[in-house]
């Protein structure tokens, strides 16, 4: 009943986030993928935990793919675009 649970619980807050990010992209014109790729990375992650979760695969090989993703993800960073003022 938990993982069924969880499983909705997080493939609606992925929906959500992923429309989010569309939406803003949308908003603030921003083109190509370099800035979504740390996104991205945070996604394989929920993505990578919920299917160990399911087929009973917690272990060395699982923390290892989520530290290289979230090393990834930091690494990526740089490719965000930085926060514009709006100057009144």
């Amino acid at each position: 009943m938990f993982n069924i649970l969880y499983t909705v619980f997080l493939l609606l807050l992925l929906v959500v986030a992923a429309a989010s990010i569309v939406i803003r992209k949308k908003v603030h014109g921003i083109k190509g993928v370099k800035p979504f790729l740390s996104s991205g990375c945070f996604f394989l992650i929920a993505l990578l935990n919920l299917l160990s979760g399911w087929f009973h695969f917690y272990g060395l090989a699982t923390w290892s793919i989520s530290l290289i993703l979230l090393f990834l993800a930091a690494y990526l960073t740089k490719y965000l675009p930085d926060a514009q003022v709006k100057q009144k």
